[in-house]
């Protein structure tokens, strides 16, 4: 998956960092190029753009995987994703 990106050579190394219990070293492997294009970042003010730009016409919807940890722990997180939600679903 990442030699598709030019980045060869980079599943050994992370393999390599893990065969050695080495967490610290596979972190660092990944560089904010390769974060971008395997998640989305955005602000919260920006994040529906970020959605809407990115998946219009690849996706019909979009899941956080990690919501109900981030509702537990902050449980404003939830009216963040529902603002969120509602923009998103507004320029559908």
């Amino acid at each position: 998956m990442f030699d598709v990106h030019g980045w060869d050579g980079t599943s050994e190394r992370l393999h390599e960092h893990q065969a050695k219990g080495d967490f610290a070293a596979m972190a660092e492997t990944f560089t904010d190029e390769m974060l971008d294009v395997f998640t989305l970042t955005a602000s919260w003010d920006g994040l529906a753009d970020a959605i809407v730009e990115r998946y219009t016409g690849i996706a019909d919807r979009v899941i956080c995987y990690f919501a109900a940890t981030a509702w537990r722990d902050d449980p404003a997180t939830k009216e963040r994703w529902a603002a969120v939600a509602a923009e998103v679903a507004a320029r559908a």
